[in-house]
């Protein structure tokens, strides 16, 4: 069974649960399946170890309604306020403390924030100005005040319409951030730092995707220039597309990649392995590779004639990069 049939037979078996919850179901199940893949294993196999789906669906019934018996009210979308404008807008900038934030594509409209404040906790600061849409997001903190922090899930939905092409930032701390198709925009900025940043099906001239103490995974991204930055957290790209610059970097965590392409790749860890595949002809590369005592299967060469570059290297991790022509 492969990832897709999987997904979707599980999903299936969960009308119950809202779309934010089989994202974060099938983000995690995406996530076991790369931990697999770099441990070598085939999909099939990986997919065959979870079990069948439908006996999956029904721990998850039994779970989520023992969740949701003792959990308090949960924001919902109904009752979150709406930050939005009628002007047109060619930048972004959403800034957040200890808050997820999930960035979605609609296919029409402006650019929106749906976020509910909490009475005394939350203080939000909203402009549109020249053109540039700022919503910006702080936290009050009272010592007494701290059990409100979990009185649900904080969340911030960041819409973005399909036809926007402007440049966008966001930026929070202590919470993930989760986004996924969206258009092609000059410019994206996701950074938060001691969580995980989840990218799909995006393009843009440049990204930048930074964190700490979290990882980064990145799938179906396509634009001239990447950089995807972390620390000691894995870095996986899959089906990733950056001509000019593709640069994955982290520390004391690993570094896979699948069917990535590009004419410059940076892939710098240490303490941890680099594993993976590129797609193009090993020979077009002026290759620089370098680890320490683990194996390294790239050689080091560059030649006047080699319009491309590979940079790979680690500490203490094996180098297992491989290349794949179409």
């Amino acid at each position: 069974m492969k990832k897709d049939e999987f997904l979707s037979r599980l999903t299936e078996q969960l009308p119950q649960l809202k779309q934010s919850e089989i994202d974060q179901l099938r983000e995690y199940y995406q996530e076991l399946i790369c931990d697999g893949l770099e441990q070598g294993r085939t999909e099939e196999n990986i997919i065959e170890g979870f079990g069948k789906p439908e006996d999956i669906a029904v721990q998850i019934k039994n779970e989520y309604k023992e969740y949701a018996q003792i959990l308090m009210p949960r924001q919902t979308e109904q009752n979150q306020q709406d930050y939005t404008t009628r002007s047109p807008i060619t930048k972004v900038l959403v800034e957040a403390q200890n808050l997820r934030v999930e960035i979605r594509q609609v296919p029409a409209g402006t650019v929106r924030v749906l976020f509910q404040p909490r009475e005394g906790v939350d203080e939000v600061i909203h402009t549109v100005d020249n053109g540039e849409f700022i919503f910006r997001h702080r936290m009050r903190i009272f010592p007494l005040n701290i059990v409100n922090w979990f009185r649900f899930p904080q969340r911030l939905i960041l819409e973005i319409p399909e036809n926007f092409r402007g440049s966008m930032r966001v930026k929070t701390s202590n919470s993930q951030i989760n986004a996924a198709s969206l258009p092609g925009m000059a410019d994206i900025q996701l950074i938060t730092s001691n969580a995980k940043i989840t990218a799909e099906n995006m393009s843009a001239g440049t990204m930048l995707l930074q964190s700490s103490n979290g990882g980064l995974l990145l799938r179906d991204l396509k634009g001239r220039r990447l950089e995807a930055i972390t620390s000691n957290e894995k870095v996986r790209a899959a089906n990733c597309s950056f001509p000019d610059t593709l640069l994955l970097s982290t520390k004391n965590g690993s570094i896979f990649l699948q069917d990535i392409i590009g004419d410059n790749i940076v892939l710098t860890t240490s303490n941890a392995s680099i594993t993976g595949n590129i797609l193009g002809d090993m020979r077009d590369y002026g290759i620089e590779s370098k680890t320490s005592n683990a194996s390294n299967n790239l050689p080091n060469y560059q030649y006047p004639d080699q319009r491309k570059h590979l940079k790979a290297r680690t500490s203490n991790g094996k180098i297992m990069v491989e290349f794949r022509i179409v």
